[in-house]
């Protein structure tokens, strides 16, 4: 038995997640963030092992079909155990006295599921297994496991109703600019919880309204996951998809593990993937995502901002319309040592990697390194300025660091700029791109004028393109103090008029 992969493009690198049961005997596929069933078939149902009778793991086989040509590459191979093979106990199991739940996915089992969390004791797990589980918003307390067993989809109901409104006068909890006000999991203040178990997190956010572009922006849509105001909070080897807005929202916490999660939400409007929002010390590692909105967005909408964030081993498959990895656009608190490494991005519409601080707050010490980029609009996209409704003049940004990078089929080149606004000049100190390796598609026959100041509309990375494209084919810099460009290249897949580099106001500059 040879089991086939959806078909794919040669020359593209994927990311591929087997999750292997050893005792059962079967195994998920999930590519990209996005998962796989045998022959077409609906997920979560799995793929059996090729040795029916192989009670443990000796190899794997990867190959390039007969009627195929060319050479298969596998790199950055990592194998591990589940670290949290069992569920803690006690374990309450929603199916069993006196909780009922129906797990049919027809009923509606917010009730049943809500009672195990409020009786669960500290340091136990509530258990979903062997059904699909539909519900409106479940509330977590401290000291708990939240276990979505692999043959289990938790599924957020459609009914609006279900989902009760919260804001920070009522519950402590902050609405996020006033647009988070619902979700289908909610953490408010606790400590010490886990969610995980290898199931499914399902958001069902397919509702017309939540799609339709007249109507999405009036109603209040749930984020799948909400977790705020806590400490040592962990979110781990789950697969979640359909998001009825943004998927996993970590905000105001202290201490967050995302790891071994995929994040499939490309529904249209406004679907994050993963967003950290003013929380410290966090590691969001080996998470794949595929994206309708950001893929991977670090924001702040208090004076606490974000410090300490590691990104690592991640995937960004597919961002419809928006970006990459991104810092910022909500930019109200500083961001404060940030480490993006060892990442692939890919099939973004905007830029791969942004960094936009236009509310105000300052960003120091900001680090990318060893990203893998194919198919964007632009590597690289990094603005300090003042958006027009912002209340605060812009401050600094120091620090930033692009290492590493290699990048194909882009659009557009590069654009690092700080802003001069009345009279004053806020300026990015000490950037450094070392290794940058871009190609990016040229053809611009007439020189283009210098583009005009940041405007104060919202900074999206398609800003400076289309009519108002930059003088370089490479690398737009301007209002910089402290810039090294270190044995970094731009090829261009059509000859151009432009230079591959372009320098405005750029002082205690070197290019080597």
């Amino acid at each position: 038995v040879v089991h086939r992969l959806p078909p794919v493009t040669p020359g593209e690198w994927y990311t591929i997640r087997l999750v292997l049961d050893v005792t059962a005997r079967q195994f998920d596929i999930f590519i990209d963030g996005r998962q796989f069933a045998p022959n077409g078939g609906a997920v979560p149902s799995r793929w059996p092992f090729r040795d029916s009778g192989a009670a443990d793991i000796n190899h794997l086989m990867f190959g390039v079909g007969a009627a195929q040509q060319g050479t298969l590459g596998v790199d950055n191979v990592m194998v591990y155990r589940d670290p949290l093979p069992t569920p803690p106990g006690p374990v309450l199991d929603v199916r069993q006295a006196p909780y009922h739940a129906a797990g049919e996915g027809v009923t509606d089992d917010t009730a049943a599921i809500q009672r195990a969390i409020d009786d669960v004791p500290a340091g136990g797990t509530v258990l979903l297994r062997g059904g699909v589980f539909l519900t409106g918003t479940l509330r977590l307390k401290s000291d708990m496991t939240l276990w979505v067993n692999r043959d289990a989809v938790l599924r957020g109901t459609q009914d609006e109703a279900r989902y009760p409104l919260f804001d920070a006068p009522t519950t402590g909890t902050p609405s996020v600019g006033g647009i988070i006000r619902r979700a289908l999991i909610l953490s408010v203040g606790a400590d010490n919880v886990t969610i995980t178990g290898g199931g499914t997190i399902d958001g069902d956010g397919n509702k017309p309204e939540w799609i339709d572009p007249d109507t999405r922006n009036t109603v209040l849509r749930p984020v799948l996951m909400f977790l705020t105001k806590g400490r040592d909070i962990s979110v781990r080897g789950v697969h979640m998809q359909n998001a009825a807005m943004w998927a996993i929202v970590a905000a105001e916490d202290d201490g967050v593990l995302i790891a071994d999660v995929t994040v499939d939400s490309d529904l249209t409007g406004e679907r994050d993937g993963v967003d950290i929002v003013d929380s410290h010390d966090v590691l969001v590692e080996r998470v794949s995502v595929w994206s309708d909105d950001d893929a991977i967005c670090l924001k702040s909408y208090s004076t606490k901002g974000v410090d300490g964030v590691t990104v690592r081993l991640a995937t960004v498959g597919n961002s419809t319309r928006a970006n990459g990895v991104k810092l910022g656009t909500a930019s109200f608190g500083a961001f404060r040592n940030v480490v993006v490494e060892d990442v692939l991005v890919k099939h973004v519409d905007k830029s791969a990697l942004t960094v936009t601080v236009v509310d105000g707050a300052t960003a120091a010490n900001l680090t990318f390194r060893r990203v893998a980029i194919d198919d964007a609009l632009r590597t690289l996209f990094v603005l300090l300025g003042k958006r027009n409704e912002a209340t605060s003049l812009p401050r600094w940004v120091s620090g930033i660091r692009f290492e590493d990078i290699a990048a194909t089929n882009l659009v557009e080149p590069s654009a690092i700029s700080g802003q001069a606004l009345d009279g004053t000049t806020y300026r990015l100190y000490d950037v450094l791109l070392s290794e940058v390796h871009q190609v990016v598609a040229g053809g611009v026959r007439q020189m283009p004028p210098e583009p005009a100041e940041y405007a104060g509309i919202y900074p999206e990375g398609n800003y400076w393109t289309g009519n108002s494209k930059l003088p370089t084919y490479g690398h737009y810099f301007r209002h910089i103090d402290g810039l090294t460009v270190r044995a970094s290249t731009t090829g261009v897949r059509q000859s151009d008029v432009r230079p591959a580099l372009a320098l405005r106001d750029a002082w205690n500059a070197t290019v080597t």
